[in-house]
């Protein structure tokens, strides 16, 4: 028995700019050839190094940013999208609160400490 089943919008059905890639992608790709230049550019210019050991140290500059571009968490969360989701979970408070079901008498209060002479002695006075 076959149960068509739709398929996944955001897998299936990427929006196509050039050749299979996205926008972003064509654009991390250029910011990456970018980097690789201007590595090569400094280190052939300012160093006297040759162009093809310039190249092989300028890969390991590009490829990050490229990766960037090209990586999503789970097949849907950009690296930009999941710093924020981690910068946000990190920053978020720890939520606290106090249900309804409890019993009255076994109430969770914050206070100072104080230990059970103290509370005696001032049960004694009337305060």
């Amino acid at each position: 028995m076959k149960i068509n089943i739709n398929k996944d919008f955001l897998k299936e059905y990427k929006n196509d700019f050039w050749k299979g890639f996205s926008m972003t992608d064509i654009v991390h790709i250029a910011e990456g050839f970018l980097c690789a230049g201007a590595v090569v550019a400094g280190l052939v210019i300012g160093f006297k190094i040759p162009i093809t050991i310039a190249i092989y140290c300028a890969v390991p500059v590009a490829a990050p940013v490229i990766f960037i571009g090209f990586y999503k968490y789970q097949g849907y969360l950009s690296v930009k999208e999941l710093v924020k989701e981690y910068m946000y979970t990190g920053n978020t408070k720890r939520l606290l609160y106090e249900s309804e079901e409890t019993e009255p008498d076994r109430r969770f209060r914050i206070t100072g400490y104080t230990d059970n002479k103290n509370k005696a002695e001032s049960r004694r006075k009337g305060a």
